[in-house]
């Protein structure tokens, strides 16, 4: 399978940036060695509507973003993938054709993987025929340059896999010794369209084989059924040093309403009972003690083996960015916010108007910081944000406006923040921009990248402006 270039020539920068020194430039500003004005874009034709799902950045510098792109309201989805270099001067992105014959098709990827000779591994679903699944595992090994790598799954670079109804992959992560781990969620019925979710959890060598050490045939299952409906969601993996995985997502209670669902596996796919003893729990961060709903769509492990889940939850007139860390044993972490847990608006705002938390990234020690992306949407209208927390969970004003940015670079678009990355001691983010709201004759739609400024990160080494520092291709 070869991509489809949607435009010929690279996107360059349209002016150069001498090198700042250091502090030059404020926290949280664009940073100016970064594309033009630190940002760069690729725009797409006029009523197409694009969006961002998960960036990764790599050893060396270079970050590469997976996402959906569609042509009309009622038109199938087709899979996008963007790259850009270290030089901070291009970014490109293809189109990779569907693998169903039939339309309309959704073919979209939901989760990137860096292995470390420079191949990624792209996650999500396929639509099947109406004989079939509903959605079914999809995903794409691409080779450096972006082409079909014939080395994963079939002559095509493409692995589907059936699991008796409807099943997602949203997040897949690869480890040092090039297995991939997988999360997501599927129809526990396998009678269609069946009733309620459970999450699913897999893994897989490099070459796409499923790992039949885990979970006895590469894939296991973690359910809570608390709820009517037995729905309980993965949006997202964080990996442990020692091939250990925690998932997270949204689980539903008795009432019907959603709460932080958080889970840990061993390496043989088995729930960890070290973990809040039953190896799950369920999390109110609601901002309305416990009378609100709530829900977990990023999670990441910090170095100290802390798990850090953010989501938004429901407070006041409308939902607010929750998150919480939890202690390597599962219990909340008194040192973080009140009691383990904290609820944002973002102050001086309208209160209540997140729409989603898309994006999680941690900074290693000594600042541990917590960087949270995502949209907000007080008039109708989606604008992406950054926000840096201190390890203690305070907000970091030194960043930005009191420790926020903003991100709208059209206000004819929604601008959607889908991915936060770190590039060495820089914050990249990844927004698309959707024109289905908009005149589809006038607007096109957009992949924009992002990178903010930031000092000292990591102490006098990272002065020197390399980039690579810090940076890993593959997961623990």
């Amino acid at each position: 399978m070869r991509p489809t270039s949607l435009i010929a020539a690279t996107l360059l920068a349209l002016a150069t940036h001498a090198a700042s020194p250091a502090h030059a430039t404020a926290d949280g500003a664009p940073d100016p060695q970064f594309g033009t004005a630190g940002v760069l874009e690729w725009p797409f034709g006029t009523g197409i509507s694009v969006d961002v799902r998960r960036l990764r950045a790599s050893l060396d510098g270079d970050y590469k973003l997976v996402g959906g792109l569609r042509t009309s309201p009622t038109s199938g989805q087709e899979t996008i993938l963007c790259s850009g270099d270290a030089a901070a001067q291009s970014l490109s992105c293809l189109e990779y054709p569907s693998v169903v014959a039939y339309e309309p098709h959704q073919d979209f990827a939901m989760g990137l993987a860096f292995q470390l000779d420079g191949t990624c591994v792209s996650a999500g679903a396929v639509t099947g025929p109406a004989a079939d699944p509903p959605d079914r595992l999809a995903f794409l090994g691409l080779t450096q340059d972006g082409y079909a790598n014939d080395s994963f799954g079939s002559s095509n670079g493409t692995k589907i896999v059936n699991f008796g109804g409807l099943a997602v992959a949203t997040a897949i992560s690869a480890r040092r010794n090039g297995d991939l781990l997988f999360t997501g969620s599927y129809d526990h019925e396998a009678s269609s369209p069946g009733s309620g979710m459970d999450c699913l959890v897999g893994r897989m060598s490099a070459d796409g084989t499923l790992d039949t050490t885990f979970g006895g045939d590469g894939m296991s299952t973690v359910a809570w059924d608390f709820g009517p409906d037995a729905d309980d969601e993965c949006y997202d993996e964080a990996l442990l040093h020692d091939g250990r995985v925690v998932v997270a997502g949204s689980v539903q209670r008795a009432d019907g309403s959603h709460w932080f669902g958080v889970a840990r596996l061993q390496t043989d796919g088995t729930l960890d009972t070290t973990f809040s003893g039953n190896g799950k729990l369920v999390l109110e961060v609601d901002g309305k003690g416990g009378s609100g709903s709530s829900q977990a769509n990023r999670v990441a492990v910090d170095r100290l083996g802390r798990t850090v889940v953010a989501g938004t939850g429901s407070g006041g007139a409308g939902l607010q960015i929750a998150v919480a860390r939890l202690l390597p044993s599962g219990a909340l972490d008194p040192s973080f916010g009140a009691g383990g847990k904290m609820i944002y608006d973002l102050d001086g705002q309208t209160p209540g108007s997140i729409h989603a938390v898309s994006g999680l990234a941690l900074l290693p020690p000594p600042s541990n910081d917590i960087v949270l992306g995502g949209s907000w949407m007080p008039d109708g209208h989606e604008t992406g944000f950054v926000l840096l927390l201190h390890e203690n969970g305070s907000v970091d004003e030194s960043f930005g406006d009191r420790g926020k940015v903003f991100f709208d670079l059209d206000a004819g678009h929604n601008n959607i923040i889908g991915g936060i990355a770190l590039q060495g001691g820089r914050i990249l983010a990844a927004a698309g921009y959707d024109t289905m709201l908009d005149d589809a004759s006038t607007h096109g739609g957009m992949i924009a990248v992002v990178r903010f400024y930031r000092s000292q990160i990591f102490g006098d080494d990272f002065e020197g402006g390399n980039l690579f520092l810090w940076s890993n291709r593959a997961d623990p």
